[in-house]
């Protein structure tokens, strides 16, 4: 699936970004193994992680039985399924649904939603013969709307799960979580050939100062700038970051250095109910602006 031809559009950008199928056709399988399971990237001007987590790795537990195979076997052609289903054909849906009982839970598109998914996923999540099944396919192309394989039946595993430890996402709470217990590496993102410690990441992003500020600064020291009056700095209110851009609340109420540590301010400092009826009347701007 993951080096299906699933097509090209001239209107779908893979000209300029690629498209996954074809940057994984000379993979091998071995290629495919070598991926790490998941890999975090240090972004120094924005004090970000990034967690990349390899979809082969992500579904490489999944399973098979006499259903699935016979139903991956048959010729999809059309999706023309009459269901709650994607990548289908009819032909595929009648066999399935009429040898077995079989029940579409849920559909879902990982685009939608939060994911660290190296590629963006779309299924359905079945009940067949009162046991858990994942109907799934990859997107291979380059714009979310199109370019996605015929669907695959596969089995879950006894809790229903995709991987068993492996997740497909993990929050700003979580990462912080795994890198004060050490568990993070990251490579630079400019250059990944670095590759950062935990205790190195923490002291970096604890005293994190925007590329951007360090010009300013290095203009200041050598008389560029006529006094540090002109920087209006800040500090990021969740991270203790240094920022010169970021989001201001409520006239200076709370800073944030970036999208995580807003979305952690509107969480922990204000009430849901307010936020959900007013938004978190946050705005971004420059603050060594005139």
């Amino acid at each position: 699936m993951l080096t299906e031809n699933t097509g090209a559009h001239f209107l779908d950008s893979g000209g300029a970004y690629g498209r996954a199928w074809e940057r994984n056709q000379g993979k091998t399988m071995a290629d495919f193994e070598a991926e790490p399971e998941q890999q975090f990237t240090y972004n120094k001007r924005y004090n970000e992680l990034e967690r990349r987590v390899s979809v082969f790795h992500y579904l490489s537990q999944l399973q098979t039985d006499w259903i699935c195979d016979y139903f991956n076997a048959m010729p999809c052609g059309d999706w023309d399924a009459d269901g709650e289903v994607y990548g289908v054909s009819q032909f595929q849906w009648d066999w399935l649904t009429n040898k077995c009982e079989v029940k579409v839970e849920r559909t879902f598109n990982t685009y939608n939603g939060d994911s660290d998914l190296s590629q963006i996923l779309q299924g359905s999540w079945l009940t067949i013969n009162d046991e858990p099944y994942l109907l799934l396919q990859v997107h291979g192309g380059c714009d979310a709307r199109g370019g996605y394989t015929d669907a695959k039946l596969f089995q879950l595993n006894e809790e229903g799960m995709i991987h068993e430890y492996l997740r497909e996402y993990m929050d700003s709470y979580e990462t912080d979580e795994e890198l004060r217990e050490g568990y993070i590496d990251a490579v630079d993102s400019d250059d990944p050939s670095i590759t950062y410690t935990s205790d190195q990441l923490i002291d970096m992003m604890t005293n994190h100062v925007s590329s951007k500020t360090q010009g300013r600064n290095a203009d200041l020291l050598e008389g560029s700038v006529a006094d540090d009056t002109d920087i209006k700095m800040r500090t990021c209110t969740k991270c203790n970051a240094s920022m010169n851009d970021g989001y201001v609340f409520r006239d200076g109420e709370n800073y944030a250095c970036s999208d995580d540590c807003r979305d952690a301010i509107c969480k922990d400092d204000y009430d849901t109910t307010w936020v959900e009826e007013h938004g978190d009347e946050s705005y971004f701007t420059e603050f060594n602006d005139d």
